[in-house]
């Protein structure tokens, strides 16, 4: 899909807000390596937060009943 831009007339093909997500991801984590600068965006600490979360929900599917993230243990 490409767009008209009025302000300089060219069309051009947008890419999405999170458009290459994983290309940059990769990207920051190899600077964080091969140039000791911190990370950017999310951490180890975010994704385990995430699967803190999965872990909570899948229990809650299982029992149904609910669970907090505080429960959830990481021996699962």
């Amino acid at each position: 899909m490409e767009c008209f831009s009025e302000k300089n007339g060219e069309y051009r093909r947008p890419l999405g807000t999170d458009g290459h997500f994983f290309r940059r991801q990769v990207e920051g984590f190899a600077d964080a390596i091969l140039d000791g600068v911190p990370m950017r965006g999310t951490g180890a600490e975010d994704g385990l937060a995430a699967v803190r979360g999965m872990v909570a929900m899948n229990r809650s599917a299982e029992t149904g009943e609910a669970v907090r993230l505080s429960e959830v243990e990481w021996g699962m």
